[in-house]
C-alpha cells in the first residue's frame, strides 16, 4: 500500500523490515559481528580514555555532597534541601556511595560508564544514519575528544538514548517501543527538568512525521499513550512534591533559580573568528644546577630567549626570538641547559611531537594565528547551531528534487526532524557562556545529525553508478540508494574535497578546544601495558581511600580548612559555607547547615526561604561557618539580611585566611560563641571544638 511521504510528497511504500528470524540472521553474519565488535571497542575505549584522564571540577561535588546527605542524614532534595530541578542526581550519586563506599570510585566508575555509553549510542546511530561504520566511528570519536565533563553525563547520555528510543520506535512503532520512548523520556526529565523538554520535544516531532500518513485518528491515539506513560511514570515524584511543600512551590523555586543562573551568566553574544599575527614558539629549558642568576641571563640573551616565565625550580619558559635550527642545536647543546621541553632533536624544530604542535608551527609560517581557541569555539559554535538547520534544508529539497531521493533508513523523515528539534532547541537554550564548557554537552546529538549529513553527501548523486540493495535490516548500516544519474566526476571531487576541507578544520577544532592530543598523552597508552597497568592501578587505589584522598580535590586551596573542620568538629556537627566550595562538605565528611549547599544571589532570599534555612540550623549543631571575605558583606548582608542578623547575633570571626598571596579568595572562619572551644587547632590558630 502506498503512502504520502510528508516532506517529499511522492507516493512511496513503506520499507519491509525483516523479520526476528532475519533480524538474528544478518547479526550473525561477518557485517553484524564487525558492528557488534565495534560497539565494544567504543564502549571500552571512551571508559579507559577517561578513566586515566579523570578530572573532578568543582561543580561535581554539588551532587556528590547532596548524595552524601541523602546517605548518611536520610534527607531528600526539596524536602529537606534545596533541589533546582535535578532530583534524581543526588540519589544517584547517594546509591553509588551506598555500594562503593564514602570514596570517589563508585562516582568515577558511575559517570564514566554513562558517558562511554553515550559515546556508543551516538556511534550506533551515526553509523546508521550514514549507512558506514567508518562515519560512525568518527563521529563517537569526536564525541570522546571534546571531553565533556563528569558531571554533564545526563546531557552526554540521555539525550541520544532518547533519539535512539525514538528511533526504533520510528523503525517498529509498537507500542512497547512507544512505551520504552515514554520512560526514557521520564527519566530524562527526572535527572534534569530540561532534559525533559528535549527529549519529549523531539519525541513528539517524531510521533507526528511517523504517524502524519496514518490519519489523525492514529496519531492521536500514539501520542495519548506517549503522554499517558509518561505521565504515570512521573506521578511518584509529583505526589512526593505536593506532599512536602507543593508542586507550585517547587517550580516556583526551580524558577528562581533558572533567573537568577540566567542574570548570573554574562549577556551571551556568539563568539567573534580572530585574526591575530601569530606568537612566537614557546620553549622550556631546565638550567644546570648552580647556574648563577647573571650567567641565566647571559644565556637567555645569547639564545634570544625573551619573555621568561618561572615554572618552579630550575625550570623556566621562553618565547623563541630565533627559532632557527642552528640556535635550535645551541640551545639544546649548551652546557648550561639540562634539559628542554618542546624542541624536537631530531629535527631542532619546534612542535614536531604533537598535532598542535604541527598545527602552530604552520600557522608561524603563514604569520597568522588562524587555530587559535577563540576560532576553534566559534568554528564549532556555528557548525553546531548551523548542522540542524541544514539537515532539515536538506529533507526540504528533497522535495524538489523527488526524483532523485536517496533514503539511507527507513522512516528517514522523522527521524532526522526529531534529531534536528532537539538539537535546534537545546543548543539554543545550553549554549552559552563558557562554550569551552557547553560545546562538548551537545557533541553527542549533534554528531549524529552530522553523520547523516555526511551520509547524504556520500550517496546523493554518487560518482558510480547506483546499486538497488533493497530491503536489510535497519540496524545494520547498509544503503540504499535511488539516484537518477550519475555525478560529474569534477563535481564529485570538489565536493569530496570540500567536506574532507569541513572535517579536518572540525577536528582541528575539536583538538584546540578540548587539548585532546596532551589528554592522549595523560593515559599513557603509548608507555605500554605495564605502565598502563601501574597507572590504573594508582587511579583505583587513590579513588578507593576512605576518607576521600585530597590529590582528588579541584582545588588545593580548601584543603587546610578542609582538615581542621574534619579535626575540630564532630562527625554529627554540621557546617555552613556561605559560597560556592561544596567540595568541602565532602572531603571534611561533615554535612552542609540549613537547606541551602550555598547561597546564590537573588536565589531564595524572601523572608520565607531564610526562615526555612535558619529555621534548619536553629536544630543543628553548626560551630563554625565559612564565609567568602570577598562577599560576605556585599552579598550575604545584603541579599540573606535574615541570615546575616543571626550569624552576627551568634557567631564571632575568628581570623581570616588566606593560604595563597596571588589568590585572591580570603576565607572568614567564623566560630560559634555559644560553644566553649576544647582546644586550638595549632596549624590555623582557630579554635577546635571536638
Amino acid at each position: 500500500m502506498l503512502t504520502r511521504d510528508p516532506i517529499t510528497s511522492e507516493m512511496v511504500a513503506p520499507p519491509r523490515l525483516p523479520t526476528p528470524n532475519e533480524r538474528r540472521e544478518l547479526r550473525r553474519g561477518p557485517s553484524g559481528r564487525l558492528e557488534w565488535a565495534l560497539v565494544l571497542l567504543v564502549f571500552l575505549g571512551s571508559f579507559a580514555f577517561r578513566f586515566f584522564t579523570l578530572e573532578f571540577d568543582n561543580d561535581h561535588f554539588q551532587t556528590i555532597a547532596e548524595g552524601r546527605q541523602v546517605l548518611v542524614y536520610g534527607e531528600l532534595p526539596f524536602r529537606d534541601f534545596v533541589d533546582p530541578g535535578f532530583f534524581l542526581m543526588p540519589l544517584s550519586s547517594a546509591a553509588v556511595q551506598l555500594l562503593f563506599g564514602y570514596n570517589l570510585l563508585g562516582e568515577a566508575i558511575f559517570t564514566v560508564g554513562l558517558l562511554s555509553a553515550g559515546a556508543t549510542l551516538t556511534f550506533l546511530l551515526a553509523s546508521r544514519a550514514s549507512g558506514s561504520l567508518l562515519v560512525g566511528a568518527a563521529a563517537a570519536i569526536a564525541v570522546v575528544a571534546m571531553y565533556p565533563r563528569l558531571y554533564h553525563y545526563p546531557k552526554v547520555f540521555l539525550l541520544v538514548l532518547g533519539l535512539f528510543a525514538g528511533w526504533r520506535y520510528a523503525d517498529r512503532a509498537t507500542p512497547g517501543n512507544l512505551v520504552t520512548l515514554a520512560l526514557c523520556t521520564a527519566l530524562a526529565f527526572l535527572f534534569r527538568h530540561d532534559h525533559g523538554v528535549y527529549v519529549g520535544l523531539a519525541a513528539v516531532v517524531l510521533l507526528i512525521a511517523r504517524h502524519w500518513q496514518d490519519g489523525r485518528r492514529v496519531l492521536l491515539r500514539r501520542l495519548g499513550l506517549y503522554a499517558g506513560v509518561g505521565a504515570v511514570a512521573v506521578l511518584p515524584f509529583f505526589v512526593f512534591l505536593e506532599a512536602n511543600g507543593g508542586i507550585l512551590e517547587y517550580f516556583r523555586s526551580a524558577l528562581e533559580y533558572t533567573r537568577s543562573e540566567a542574570k548570573r551568566q554574562r549577556a551571551f553574544a556568539p563568539p567573534a573568528f580572530v585574526l591575530e599575527p601569530s606568537s612566537p614558539p614557546r620553549v622550556n629549558v631546565r638550567w644546570k644546577e648552580g647556574l648563577s642568576a647573571d650567567a641565566r641571563a647571559r644565556l637567555e640573551e645569547r639564545h634570544k630567549l625573551t619573555a621568561a616565565r618561572s615554572l618552579g625550580g630550575r625550570t623556566w619558559e621562553y618565547e623563541l626570538g630565533d627559532s632557527s635550527p642552528t640556535n635550535l642545536r645551541a640551545v639544546v647543546n649548551d652546557p648550561g641547559v639540562e634539559d628542554t621541553h618542546n624542541i624536537n632533536r631530531a629535527t631542532s624544530r619546534t612542535d614536531g611531537s604533537s598535532l598542535q604542535g604541527i598545527l602552530d608551527s604552520w600557522q608561524r609560517r603563514i604569520g597568522l594565528e588562524i587555530l587559535q581557541k577563540e576560532n576553534a569555539i566559534a568554528w564549532l559554535y556555528y557548525l553546531f547551531v548551523s548542522l540542524p538547520i541544514m539537515a532539515v534544508g536538506v529533507l526540504l529539497v528533497s522535495r524538489v528534487r523527488a526524483r532523485s531521493t536517496t533514503t539511507s533508513m527507513p522512516y528517514e523523515t522523522a527521524k532526522v526532524l526529531s534529531a534536528a528539534a532537539l538539537c535546534a532547541v537545546a543548543t539554543g537554550l545550553l549554549l552559552r557562556d563558557p562554550l569551552v564548557a557547553r560545546l562538548p554537552d551537545l557533541a553527542a546529538p549533534t554528531a549524529v545529525i552530522g553523520a547523516w549529513l555526511v551520509g547524504r553527501w556520500l550517496n546523493v548523486g554518487a560518482c558510480s553508478p547506483p546499486r538497488d540493495q533493497g530491503s536489510r535490516d535497519v540496524w545494520r548500516p547498509t544503503q540504499t540508494t535511488v539516484s537518477a544519474s550519475r555525478m560529474p566526476r569534477l563535481l564529485c571531487l570538489g565536493q569530496m574535497a570540500a567536506m574532507l576541507a569541513l572535517a579536518g578544520v572540525t577536528w582541528a577544532s575539536i583538538l584546540a578546544v578540548a587539548d585532546a592530543d596532551e589528554r592522549f598523552e595523560e593515559t599513557a597508552i603509548l608507555s605500554g601495558p605495564t605502565a598502563l597497568l601501574k597507572r590504573g592501578a594508582e587511579i583505583v587505589s587513590t579513588l578507593a581511600e576512605s576518607p576521600p584522598a585530597e590529590a582528588w580535590a579541584p582545588t588545593r586551596r580548601n584543603v587546610p580548612l578542609v582538615r581542621y573542620i574534619e579535626t575540630c568538629t564532630k562527625p554529627t556537627d554540621r557546617v555552613l559555607v556561605t559560597s560556592f566550595q561544596p567540595d568541602v562538605y565532602f572531603f571534611s565528611g561533615r554535612a552542609f547547615a540549613g537547606d541551602q549547599i550555598f547561597f546564590y544571589l537573588e536565589y531564595r532570599t524572601s523572608p520565607e526561604d531564610q526562615q526555612r534555612t535558619l529555621a534548619g540550623m536553629q536544630e543543628q549543631s553548626v560551630p563554625v561557618v565559612l564565609a567568602d571575605g570577598r562577599r560576605y558583606e556585599a552579598d550575604i548582608q545584603s541579599e540573606f539580611s535574615l541570615i546575616h542578623d543571626y550569624l552576627t547575633q551568634h557567631y564571632r570571626l575568628a581570623r581570616e585566611v588566606q593560604f595563597d598571596k596571588s589568590d585572591p579568595v580570603i576565607f572568614r572562619v567564623l566560630v560559634d560563641r555559644r560553644i566553649t572551644p576544647t582546644g586550638t587547632y595549632e596549624p590555623l590558630s582557630l579554635p577546635c571544638f571536638r
